[in-house]
């Protein structure tokens, strides 16, 4: 039986009424052909890109929230460390504030309240008795006056500010 081929359209003897290449070489051009008409006829390609892209973006959805809760995680344990060193330091200050601290007493106290200033008139009257060679003015009222905090509380009450100044004792 003589028939075409389907690649180079040569003709060639067969007893195989179903052959359709002369050779190996067109027949494998012919599967590649085949395989390339498939392919566009289907859009496999495609198919096969946009489930690649799919593949793709989920494992960076999976990566994204596996990232997203790592560090979730570390800013919980950043947080979780910081609010232990806050409450350390605060229980540190209580500390030294029954001890006695005038600085301590003044970082717990309300700003600009009694117990503020008193603290401070303490502290600034110790360094005024260590060296008698600097005076502290706060709002023009020595930290040496008895109603030191009481006055100081009361003029920033009436003029809205607070002004300090250190005043040099000669001897």
């Amino acid at each position: 039986m003589i028939l075409n081929c389907t690649v180079c359209n040569q003709s060639y003897e067969t007893i195989f009424p179903n052959k359709k290449y002369c050779s190996d070489v067109c027949a494998k051009h012919g599967r590649k052909n085949k395989r390339k008409e498939w392919e566009k006829d289907t859009n496999y390609n495609e198919k096969q890109r946009l489930d690649k892209m799919a593949k793709r973006h989920q494992i960076k959805e999976v990566k994204t929230a596996e990232e997203i809760e790592r560090l979730r995680l570390k800013k919980s344990e950043i947080d979780q460390k910081h609010a232990e060193r806050i409450k350390n330091q605060q229980i540190e200050l209580e500390e030294m504030a029954k001890s006695g601290d005038p600085s301590a007493r003044m970082r717990l106290a309300k700003p600009n309240s009694l117990e503020y200033w008193k603290a401070y008139q303490q502290s600034e009257s110790e360094q005024y008795n260590q060296n008698k060679r600097f005076l502290r003015l706060i709002n023009d009222i020595s930290v040496l006056d008895e109603y030191f905090a009481e006055k100081v509380v009361e003029s920033i009450k009436e003029k809205g500010y607070i002004r300090g100044h250190t005043m040099t004792i000669k001897n």
